[in-house]
């Protein structure tokens, strides 16, 4: 037992490292049995793991020997999409310009993949990687967020679409990849005009952000049209979790900010009204829609809204969240933030029937679990 380095009881949920915030790779979990079954996870130096889900495991052998791109495979959702297909035996190539993106993301499987720093916007790089890396899938979850989109609509333009442009360009020349899982995200659609938003919901984006991404979802249709590219885009809303940037400057979401102001005991300033509503999910859900819709064929070649069946206005959010920490403190308001949408109301019918996507983390067990892996990274 000397390589146990950290225990932690945690309620239901998904297992969470507190050493390195993996999702699942380095923990081995066990179930308690009770009328609410807990979780003890131990964060072991040998990367052990025991899973309770053995289906799911199955599934996830079809990545055994499977070569894998992950395109910002160092940031914050695309580290734990990378630790959970090395876990699953993938060989992975990470592509990562560090600007969102750290090393340490990594450290659990940084001996177990190839990383190439660099940006997909540069062509040699994109095509020289893919030439030799010949993935059978790629993710590409490389780009920036809706607020350094609005600071430099030009820089945000040409990681999404020139860098897509590139990789899509680049597996037609090796014709080796089996499908193409974008990111994207659920700022296509701008304010709804009907409720809840399905997939078929107009698109009339407010940010650049929103712009670059309706763009690169129309490269994906088109060139499957035109060459038979197989894709799958998954527009995400408002994910959270361990290793999310906290940093307001550079658009860091909500959800680590106020977490991080609250454990400094400072205030929480609130954007606008704080009725703003939204939908939060939990970055293992994302996780899991990723890894359905590579596996998935009769899901690709379409548009699936990932998100949870939650939802919170910020102002609430905010409330909550201090009840969630046990810390109080002020809250203030701030004027509204440019090419900010007042309310999202996804529906996520069609994942569910065509990919079985069903989120699993409560926001109250998510916010629990964030808050306990970065009391854990406070201490250290």
């Amino acid at each position: 037992m000397s390589n146990f380095v950290q225990l932690t009881m945690n309620g239901a949920g998904p297992g969470l490292c507190l050493t390195c915030g993996s999702l699942r790779h380095c923990f081995i979990t066990l179930y308690l049995l009770s009328d609410y079954p807990a979780k003890l996870t131990v964060h072991t130096s040998e990367g052990a793991l025991m899973s309770p889900d053995k289906s799911r495991d199955q599934d996830l052998r079809r990545f055994s020997e499977m070569r894998a791109l992950v395109t910002g495979g160092a940031g914050f959702i695309g580290s734990h999409l990378t630790e959970r297909l090395v876990d699953a035996g993938a060989k992975v190539l990470v592509i990562d310009d560090m600007s969102n993106g750290v090393q340490q993301n990594l450290s659990a499987v940084k001996d177990r993949i190839t990383l190439r720093r660099g940006s997909i916007v540069d062509t040699a790089l994109a095509r020289s990687a893919v030439k030799e890396h010949e993935p059978e899938i790629v993710f590409h979850l490389a780009a920036r967020n809706l607020v350094m989109s609005i600071k430099d609509a030009r820089e945000d333009a040409a990681v999404t679409i020139i860098g897509l442009l590139n990789l899509l360009d680049a597996i037609r020349q090796t014709d080796r990849t089996e499908t193409f899982v974008h990111s994207s995200t659920g700022s296509v659609y701008g304010e709804p005009v009907e409720s809840p938003q399905t997939e078929k919901h107009s698109r009339t984006p407010t940010s650049p952000y929103g712009i670059s991404k309706m763009a690169a979802e129309d490269y994906l249709r088109v060139w499957n049209k035109l060459y038979g590219t197989q894709y799958v885009a998954l527009r995400y809303y408002n994910v959270y979790g361990p290793r999310q940037s906290a940093n307001e400057s550079t658009g860091g979401g909500v959800i680590p900010v106020f977490a991080n102001r609250l454990l400094a005991g400072q205030p929480l300033t609130v954007d606008g009204t704080g009725k703003q509503q939204r939908c939060f999910t939990y970055v293992s859900d994302v996780v899991k829609a990723n890894l359905l819709a590579a596996l998935n064929r009769k899901c690709w070649c379409d548009f699936y809204n990932i998100a949870t069946t939650e939802r919170i206005d910020v102002l609430s959010l905010a409330k909550l969240m201090m009840e969630v920490s046990g810390v109080k403190t002020p809250i203030k308001f701030g004027p509204e933030r440019p090419g900010d949408i007042m309310r999202f109301d996804p529906s996520i019918e069609l994942a569910a029937r065509r990919m079985g996507y069903a989120p699993e983390v409560s926001l109250r067990d998510g916010l629990a679990f964030y808050f306990e892996w970065l009391r854990s990274t406070r201490k250290q």
